[in-house]
């Protein structure tokens, strides 16, 4: 199911196929960590990979995660020295994000790295491991995770042969052709517990963001900080994917609202500083978001 090119008009229908192509299936829920967006340049490679199973009708973990950490290559190792000299040169562009920084903010314990103290597959020995995991589960089972493209253009830029995913879903998608533009027509119309969540979603200019980071703050989900702790966040994103299709189930009677589409078509475009729409809304009562909210399963 491809959201990122989802025609506006064809909102309803696509939740109600999307809905019904999830039935009695398995999600796979994917973080992946690399040194950069671009799977191409020869120092860019995977650094991670934690995965889990779900079942879309329980919702019940199945079996045991997937959570390979990879072995920086010399190609990468070099670039990290390149970099370093350049940033001590005060040649680095500040705007630009370094191998390092990428390390870092993944959590990679680069320290034990440099020092030459581990011992950790390559990173094309971690996705064919992960291809297994995959694949073990059943090809039928959906792939999710918050970015698709960047998953796969890393997983298949290494792989000796591309993933054969039969579906997948993006997590960014859904909260930016859904979830987002439902959130915003709700915030204007007074709606508490919506402005709640969205309050959580501020980026520092004042527009929503819908970072997994983001996205866990307003539904309450927590983000371990910890290395250890990796497989949580693919916890996290399948539950906040879960309250994702809780709220918007609970407001499919909007999707077909003209300022829907059009919020929608903002959030398309990256436009979603503008000035808010004012719809003509009553406010709703507010609702509890604390606890996963099931596909198969009414949000009360």
């Amino acid at each position: 199911m491809k959201l990122q090119n989802l025609h506006i008009d064809e909102s309803l229908q696509t939740l109600e196929r999307l809905e019904a192509s999830l039935e009695g299936k398995t999600l796979i829920v994917v973080n992946l960590k690399a040194t950069g967006l671009d799977p191409k340049p020869r120092y860019s490679q995977i650094t991670h990979i934690t995965a889990i199973a779900v079942s879309v009708n329980t919702g019940e973990e199945l079996g045991a995660p997937f959570n390979e950490e990879a072995e920086l290559e010399i190609a990468t190792m070099s670039r990290l020295k390149y970099e370093d000299n350049l940033k001590a040169k005060d040649e680095w562009p500040l705007e630009k994000m370094a191998v390092r920084d990428w390390l870092n903010a993944s959590g990679y314990d680069l320290a034990a790295a440099e020092a030459g103290n581990t011992r950790k597959p390559s990173d094309l020995e971690v996705a064919m491991a992960f291809q297994d995991f995959y694949e073990e589960h059943g090809t039928a089972s959906v792939l999710i995770t918050h970015n698709v493209p960047f998953v796969l253009d890393h997983l298949n830029h290494i792989l000796p042969y591309p993933m054969r995913v039969s579906q997948d879903i993006d997590t960014l998608g859904f909260a930016r052709k859904f979830f987002m533009p439902l959130l915003r027509l709700k915030m204007t119309s007074g709606h508490d517990t919506s402005n709640k969540i969205g309050e959580k979603m501020l980026d520092s200019r004042g527009n929503l963001d819908p970072s997994t980071r983001n996205l866990g703050r307003a539904f309450n989900v927590s983000r371990s900080r910890h290395r250890s702790s990796a497989v949580e966040d693919a916890r996290q994103l399948a539950k906040v994917f879960y309250k994702m299709v809780g709220f918007v189930r609970l407001h499919r009677d909007m999707l077909d609202h003209p300022h829907f589409k059009q919020y929608a078509t903002l959030q398309s475009q990256s436009r979603f500083e503008d000035e808010p729409i004012e719809p003509e809304l009553e406010p709703e009562a507010p609702l509890d978001f604390e606890e996963p909210v099931q596909l198969d399963e009414p949000v009360q």
